[in-house]
């Protein structure tokens, strides 16, 4: 499992009458398909449709599946990648936008090219054929 804490969502939405308001704020729980010691997937939020209703009501963001959009939505969501673990190579149809949040990732893609992304850095896929690895260890600092 992750020494990362399980991710906070904060949504801000809209009343029907136009009035800003906090509508929803909670801690979510990680689904882990491949096993408690492999990558964990958070869907933080989804859409079905672009552009989306800001006034719809929340979608379920309680979801024990592997983050996917539906063919005309978008889907927020995190990968907890454990320590030396390199996923197989596979093609997303999506585009997806990466931050690395704690530690880096080394990114190859089937033209034979790798890039390590680390710490705060981020990266832009489009529909590539792709294999992420997580080359770095974390510990817990006290």
């Amino acid at each position: 499992m992750s020494n990362l804490p399980p991710p906070r969502l904060v949504i801000a939405s809209n009343t029907s009458t136009g009035t800003s308001i906090i509508s929803s704020s909670s801690t979510l729980t990680p689904f882990y398909p491949f096993g408690p010691n492999a990558t964990g997937f958070t869907t933080l939020f989804s859409t079905t449709s672009f552009p989306a209703s800001n006034t719809a009501p929340l979608p379920s963001s309680t979801t024990e599946s592997i983050p996917r959009p539906g063919d005309k939505g978008t889907v927020f969501c995190t990968s907890d990648i454990p320590p030396f673990t390199t996923s197989a190579f596979h093609r997303t149809r999506t585009l997806d936008y990466m931050v690395v949040l704690k530690g880096e990732i080394v990114l190859r893609v089937n033209g034979g090219v790798e890039v390590t992304v680390g710490e705060g850095e981020m990266c832009v896929q489009r529909g590539t054929i792709h294999s992420i690895s997580q080359t770095l260890y974390l510990l817990s600092q006290s």
